[in-house]
């Protein structure tokens, strides 16, 4: 198998669940991408991504499911890597949550099943920067086959950080124009979250 092949075999597969059969239901069990809210910290060295995703669970009660996130492969950057993934508990509780590293191109969750009607995870990553450049991957969004209800994304840049620009129409939060806010509704991206500027 050829390198692209290799990469497009990632794309299709990321955010992908593998099938699920339930004999007692007339559908397997589902889990669907509902909404995400993203925290991007540049921090001159290196950018710090913070996502909690939310998914509705629909059908019964899924199999624990492995699924794919991808790391941006961008030569401005370097090798991400996961800091830590975990579940929001019924009672408030962040529980830790397997996970493993497949240098580049992401890491792979270990989603447990679970008897609710949503599962709330997050995650925080890792990526060093090689130059005032920084970028978010949402376009395997569209592998899902439908929007996001909502898409919430935070960007806070360095202290000296000028003149940025992004791929989004993201405002200014507050005097310090150091933060920087973007919300959608119905979010099916067909580019990722970029964001440049100058020290």
């Amino acid at each position: 198998m050829t390198g692209s092949a290799v990469r497009g075999s990632f794309v299709v597969g990321v955010l992908m669940f593998v099938s699920m059969t339930s004999a007692w239901s007339q559908g397997p069990p589902t889990l669907r991408f509902d909404s995400e809210e993203i925290l991007i910290d540049v921090r001159g060295d290196a950018v710090e991504v913070t996502g909690t995703y939310r998914f509705l669970v629909e059908g019964g009660r899924p199999a624990a499911q492995p699924m794919l996130y991808p790391y941006p492969q961008d030569a401005r950057l370097g090798a991400a890597k996961t800091v830590r993934l975990e579940m929001r508990q019924p009672d408030g509780r962040w529980t830790p949550l397997e996970f493993e590293e497949l240098p580049p191109r992401g890491v792979r969750w270990r989603l447990p099943a679970v008897d609710a009607e949503t599962l709330t995870v997050r995650t925080v990553y890792r990526q060093p920067m090689r130059t005032t450049y920084a970028r978010y991957i949402v376009t395997t969004t569209q592998h899902w086959g439908q929007p996001l209800r909502r898409a919430s994304f935070e960007i806070r840049l360095p202290p000296g950080a000028r003149n940025p620009t992004f791929s989004y129409p993201f405002r200014p939060k507050g005097p310090t124009v150091l933060v920087w806010t973007y919300e959608a509704d119905d979010f099916l991206p067909h580019e990722d979250i970029v964001v440049k500027y100058s020290r």
